[in-house]
C-alpha cells in the first residue's frame, strides 16, 4: 500500500500500548483454545508512535497469529 499510494496513508500519533493490547485481547480466545499462554508485557509508560493505526494493528495481528500457529500447546 505504501508503494502504491504513499499519500493515501493517514499517519497520526498512535498509542502503541493500546494497539498491542487490542491485538492481544482479540487473540486471547484462540490462544486459550490452543492451550498457549498469550501475555503482553508493555512498558509502564505510554509509547506513542507516528503511524497508521490500522496498519499497525494488521502487522501485530499477523505476528501474533503466526506465533499462535507455530507455538505448540502449552507454549
Amino acid at each position: 500500500r505504501i508503494e502504491a499510494n504513499p499519500q493515501g496513508l493517514e499517519l497520526d500519533d498512535v498509542s502503541l500500548n493500546d494497539v498491542l493490547k487490542t491485538c492481544v485481547d482479540a487473540q486471547l480466545a484462540t490462544a486459550t483454545a490452543k492451550e498457549v499462554r498469550l501475555t503482553l508485557h508493555a512498558p509502564s509508560r505510554e509509547v506513542i508512535v507516528f503511524a497508521e493505526e490500522e496498519g499497525l494493528r494488521t502487522i501485530f495481528d499477523n505476528l501474533i497469529d503466526n506465533a499462535l500457529k507455530y507455538t505448540p500447546a502449552g507454549g
